[in-house]
C-alpha cells in the first residue's frame, strides 16, 4: 500500500494544523507555516494504523513535556514547567487525534482555545473561548446597527450594518434619504457622514441626534445631474453638541439657516464648492469657538451690466472657496496677506483676467482649482511653479477644467 507524507505545522498563535498535499488551498496567501515534524502515513489505510501513528506522535510529545518539567524544576520555576506542560500536553493530545485524518484534509487543533490553554497551563476556560469569539465576531457584542437604505435605481432597500456611534454612508452615492433607523441610536451617534448624488433633503428628525459631534454632507455631481439638496432643516440647530460641520459640493444649496447660530460649540465649519451659496451669513462671526474664524474680504466682480464693482464677502482664510462668484475679476489681495495659511483655493470664473504673480507665495497650498477660466494655461502653470517649495506641498491642481499633468506634484486625474 502506498505511503503518504503527513506534516504538522505550527501557526503563529501556537495552534497546530495537520494537512496533506493540499495545504496551500486552505491557508491564506503569505501565511508562513513552520514544520514541527514529519511522519509517513498509509494512504487509504485502516484507521487503526493512523491512530497508532498518532499515539506514537503523542508519546513523543509527552516525552517533551517531561523534559520541560525537568528543565523547569532545575531552574526552580514551577510556573514555567506548568506552562510547558499545558502547551505540550495539549499539542500531544491534538496530534494523536489529528494524525488519524486522511491525506488532503485540513483541520484546526482546538483553534484559539489551544493558545489559551498553553498560556494558562491547563484547559482553556469558557471565558477565554468567549473572549476569542467576541473579538472575531463583533455581533457578539451587540454593537452593530442595521440600516435599510433607499438607493436610487433599486426597488428593494439595501441592508447594511454599521457601528451605532460612527456611521459612514459615503460609499452609497445613490442614497435618496437618511435611514430612519438612525433615530434608534440617537443618544450614541457621534459622527455621521453621507455622500450622494440623489440626496433630496435632510429630515427634520435629524435634530433628535443630540449626541452628534461631527456631520459631513458631500454632494456628487455629474455633467447632466447635480445633487438636489437645496437647504438644511432648522432642526440642525438643535445639534448643540456639534463641533464639526462640513458641507461640500452641494451645488444647489442656496442658504444656511439662521438656526445654525445656536451651534455655539462649533469649532470647524467648512462650506466648500457650494456654488449656489452666494454669501455666508453674518451670524458665523458670532461662533466664537471656531478655530479658524471667517474674515471679511473685498472681491472685485463684474455686475450684470458688465461694470466692475467691489462686494464684501465672508471667507474662511485656510480653505478659500470663491466658486460662487462666477464674475470674479481678480484674486483678492487678502489671499496674499494670509499666504502661508491657505491650504485650499477654489475659483470658478469666466471673468478672471489674470492670475497674480504672488500666487507661488502660497507656500502651504495643497489643493488648487481654477475652473471656468479661459486664460493663458501655460502662463498660469509657470506661476504655480514659481515657489521653490511647491513640489513638496501641492497635491492637486486643476486649471481651466484640466488637470495639470505636467506637474510632477499633481495627483489629480483627468
Amino acid at each position: 500500500m502506498g505511503k503518504r507524507r503527513i506534516r504538522t505545522f505550527a501557526l503563529p498563535d501556537g495552534c497546530e494544523i495537520v494537512a496533506g498535499d493540499r495545504i496551500a488551498d486552505a491557508v491564506e496567501d503569505g501565511e508562513e507555516l513552520r514544520p514541527v515534524f514529519e511522519e509517513a502515513g498509509e494512504e487509504g489505510g485502516p484507521d487503526e494504523g493512523a491512530r497508532r501513528e498518532g499515539a506514537g506522535q503523542g508519546e513523543e510529545k509527552r516525552r517533551r513535556v517531561e523534559h520541560g518539567q525537568g528543565a523547569a524544576a532545575a531552574r526552580g520555576s514551577p510556573e514555567g514547567g506548568a506552562r510547558d506542560e499545558g502547551k505540550e500536553g495539549s499539542n500531544a493530545e491534538n496530534d494523536g487525534e489529528s494524525a488519524g485524518l486522511r491525506g488532503g484534509s485540513l483541520t484546526t487543533a482546538t483553534g484559539a482555545a489551544c493558545g489559551a490553554q498553553g498560556r494558562a497551563g491547563g484547559p482553556a476556560s469558557d471565558g477565554a473561548r468567549d473572549a476569542g469569539q467576541a473579538a472575531a465576531d463583533p455581533d457578539a457584542e451587540g454593537e452593530l446597527l442595521e440600516l435599510r437604505l433607499r438607493v436610487y435605481g433599486q426597488d428593494r432597500a439595501q441592508i447594511v450594518r454599521v457601528r451605532p456611534d460612527v456611521v459612514d454612508l459615503t460609499a452609497h452615492t445613490g442614497l435618496v434619504a437618511l435611514p430612519e433607523e438612525l433615530r434608534a441610536s440617537a443618544g450614541r451617534l457621534r459622527e455621521l457622514a453621507v455622500q450622494s448624488s440623489r440626496l433630496e433633503s435632510l429630515p427634520a428628525w435629524l435634530g433628535e441626534l443630540t449626541g452628534l459631534t461631527a456631520l459631513r454632507v458631500v454632494g456628487v455631481n455629474y455633467t447632466n445631474h447635480v445633487c438636489p439638496l437645496r437647504e438644511l432643516p432648522d432642526a440642525v440647530g438643535r445639534l448643540t453638541a456639534l463641533r464639526k460641520l462640513e458641507l461640500r459640493e452641494c451645488y444647489n444649496l442656496t442658504a444656511l439657516p439662521a438656526a445654525l447660530a445656536s451651534l455655539t460649540r462649533l469649532e470647524d465649519l467648512q462650506v466648500m464648492d457650494c456654488r449656489g451659496l452666494k454669501e455666508v451669513p453674518a451670524w458665523v462671526t458670532a461662533l466664537t469657538m471656531l478655530r479658524v474664524p471667517f474674515q471679511e474680504w473685498r472681491l472685485r466682480v463684474r455686475n450684470t451690466d458688465g461694470a466692475e464693482e467691489q462686494v464684501q464677502r465672508r471667507v474662511r482664510p485656510d480653505v478659500v472657496d470663491l466658486t460662487a462668484h462666477t464674475s470674479l475679476v481678480a484674486l483678492p489681495e487678502e489671499l496674499w496677506a494670509c499666504a502661508e495659511g491657505v491650504r485650499e483655493l477654489r475659483v470658478r470664473s469666466d471673468a478672471l483676467e489674470a492670475l497674480p504673480t504672488w500666487l507661488g507665495e502660497l507656500t502651504g497650498l495643497e489643493v488648487l482649482r481654477v475652473g471656468g477660466w479661459h486664460g493663458d494655461f501655460e502662463g498660469m502653470t509657470r506661476k504655480a511653479h514659481s515657489c521653490p517649495q511647491r513640489e513638496s506641498c501641492l497635491k492637486e491642481c486643476w486649471i481651466g477644467f484640466r488637470a495639470c499633468r505636467s506637474c510632477r506634484w499633481s495627483s489629480a486625474q483627468g
